[in-house]
């Protein structure tokens, strides 16, 4: 099988291409100082970032809720009056 100059040229260009491509992404993600720069990159790990900011929103509302539930507590309880007799032993 004979190979020609042109299909010798045309594969260059094309993996010359194709590190030129990788090599820029690579760029792309040491200047960010990131791992992935695009979700499709690591699916997994994107939902389970989705999934613990989900759980985080969640508690940011169960926090709030009990913080207005122990303030309207408070203010719904009377001041207790302590006789001085109470305190003798």
């Amino acid at each position: 099988m004979r190979v020609s100059t042109g299909m010798i040229y045309s594969q260059l260009t094309e993996r010359m291409s194709d590190n030129s491509a990788e090599m820029a992404k690579m760029q792309g993600r040491l200047s960010l100082g990131l791992k992935y720069t695009r979700p499709s990159e690591a699916p997994d790990e994107v939902a389970r970032v989705q999934a613990l900011e989900s759980r985080l929103k969640r508690l940011d509302t169960d926090v709030e809720s009990i913080s207005r539930a122990a303030l309207e507590s408070m203010r719904r309880r009377k001041p207790c009056r302590l006789r001085a007799s109470s305190w003798i032993v």
